[in-house]
């Protein structure tokens, strides 16, 4: 908070009620910290004098009308379904229990994890362990007071919910009901009974074999995570919900259909948002500074025919979000977490850009566990950055040093390394959407990343599992340097140039680039 309010305003110091008005608020996510500060600003309630900064109210500002617009724009991009489930959820409140919302909304439970699977793709819905939740407080309140009317959005038994919720407003405890109210807990539990024992009226008969799948587990009560896209929903090992235990047990392929879709991995300082897909040996996605795992999404289904492939948004980036800066990590550290989590002894490493360094630092960390390396225009310290680029990470610095993390976000998608992909609006458009969901706290000086205990490039002799380098021919140079390093000094790496790509080599070239890919894990690797 004081390092956001000192780039936005000048000064660490805040009058108090400002200060913990937009700690609540925002999460101490720092895009947010921005965002009402500015609104803040814009209302007239924070304004400077005499050289300090002064409330002229209380703090009373709703959703700033730019995250309000990305939320409602949002929401607009979801199907009719998604929308009535998301807007529904923001009537319960922050948190809320998925089950409940079937009986809200009047939809069969299979659609609404399909609508919470949007809502995740969207950056609308997290999931803690037992339970959803809105990322953050103020996304809450911009669903729940959009234009499209959260509670009319919602549907009749969402109004009928908020009806009874405002009634309860004035009571001293809820854990007291009034004579012939039902208490709102048993209306939640009853809810849940009902979701959990069949389908309400006019949603058609029961599928066989519920009854018994859902006594048997009903102390289970949430997912860890909801897949975004469409993925089969997954569980936490040690819970799971009904509806998706069926689903496992009815396809018979319960340990595949297990690895499928997103969950979490916590790790000490951070939670850790991964994707499993396919079945076979593992490859595992890193994606590149400020992206996500999303920038995968060209490979994933061509390398899940053949391979168990595992994505995951690092530390501080994605649906990961912000760590907590006072506990000490490595990205390689995690990396390996994530395979002793998922019970995988060796993986065929892929990085871009970030990612490469990602994989070259796991592989020298823990050789035995990297069955191959694949370095996709990769970073590799040590060599110099060609002036342009350089020029270009001043100025992102730059820009946040003046204007916070937004404008730090538009200098990065200005970047020379992202002219090729700035060229085609599709493509842009998805960086953008990556880009803006980055916390920025590498840029605010808030990362206690430890420091390698050996410079990668004074070890690249060291890496002696196969390896594969590629790097888009139109790359900056300080890129292409690094690759044509790391080809000639890996023992026995490949190096493949793609034509007619740059930095984000395998967004620009996608079946090239899978093409490559492929051939690499199947033949290169044969009889490994």
């Amino acid at each position: 908070m004081t390092t956001m309010a000192k780039a936005c305003l000048g000064t660490e110091r805040l009058p108090a009620t400002a200060q913990s008005f937009v700690t609540e608020r925002a999460g101490g996510i720092p895009f947010l910290v921005e965002e009402m500060l500015a609104s803040l600003l814009g209302d007239g309630l924070l304004v400077e004098r005499n050289g300090s900064w002064q409330t002229t109210g209380p703090a009373v500002a709703g959703v700033p009308p730019t995250f309000a617009g990305a939320v409602d724009a949002r929401l607009e991009a979801a199907d009719p379904d998604s929308q009535q489930v998301i807007c529904a959820a923001a009537v319960i409140g922050r948190r809320f229990d998925w089950a409940l919302l079937s009986q809200l909304t009047g939809l069969p439970e299979e659609a609404v994890l399909a609508a919470l699977r949007r809502g995740v793709s969207l950056q609308l819905i997290a999931a803690d362990q037992d339970s959803f939740r809105f990322r953050h407080a103020l996304t809450h309140e911009a669903v729940l007071t959009s234009g499209r009317g959260a509670a009319h959005q919602a549907g009749p038994g969402a109004r009928r919910y908020l009806a009874d919720r405002r009634a309860r407003r004035g009571r001293r405890s809820e854990r007291q009901p009034q004579p012939g109210r039902p208490h709102l807990l048993r209306v939640l539990h009853a809810a849940v009974r009902a979701a959990r024992a069949g389908p309400a009226a006019g949603r058609g008969p029961r599928q066989p074999g519920r009854a018994g799948q859902d006594r048997g587990n009903r102390r289970c009560r949430g997912l860890q995570q909801v897949p975004p896209g469409g993925a089969d929903p997954v569980q936490h090992r040690a819970r799971s919900t009904p509806v998706a235990r069926a689903t496992l047990m009815k396809t018979g392929r319960r340990r595949e259909a297990a690895g499928t879709g997103t969950r979490v991995l916590a790790r000490p300082g951070a939670a850790l948002v991964y994707q499993t897909h396919g079945t076979g040996p593992a490859v595992v996605l890193v994606h590149g500074f400020g992206l996500d795992m999303r920038m995968w999404d060209p490979q994933v289904a061509a390398l899940a025919a053949d391979f168990l492939v595992v994505r995951y948004d690092c530390r501080g980036f994605g649906a990961t979000g912000p760590f907590d800066s006072a506990i000490p990590y490595t990205h390689a550290d995690d990396l390996i977490a994530l395979l002793d989590h998922l019970d995988i002894s060796e993986a065929v490493l892929v990085g871009l850009s970030f990612g490469g360094r990602v994989t070259v630092q796991a592989a020298l960390l823990a050789p035995a566990r990297v069955r191959a390396l694949v370095l996709l225009d990769a970073v590799l310290d040590g060599v110099p950055w060609d002036p342009e680029s350089a020029a270009g990470l001043d100025d992102v610095a730059r820009a946040v040093r003046l204007g916070g993390v937004l404008a730090g976000r538009a200098a990065w998608l200005a970047h020379p390394l992202f002219a090729v992909a700035r060229q085609r609006p599709e493509l842009a458009g998805q960086l953008a959407e990556m880009v803006s969901g980055y916390p920025g706290q590498h840029w605010l000086g808030q990362d206690p990343h430890r420091e390698d205990r050996q410079p990668p490039i004074e070890a690249l002799e060291e890496l002696t599992m196969p390896a594969l380098v590629v790097a888009g021919e139109h790359d900056v140079p300080g890129f292409l340097a690094m690759s044509d390093t790391l080809a000639s000094r890996i023992p026995g790496a490949r190096y493949h140039r793609v034509p007619a790509a740059g930095h984000l080599v395998n967004m620009e070239q996608p079946g090239l680039v899978t093409e490559v890919l492929t051939d690499f894990l199947t033949s290169g690797l044969a009889g490994r």
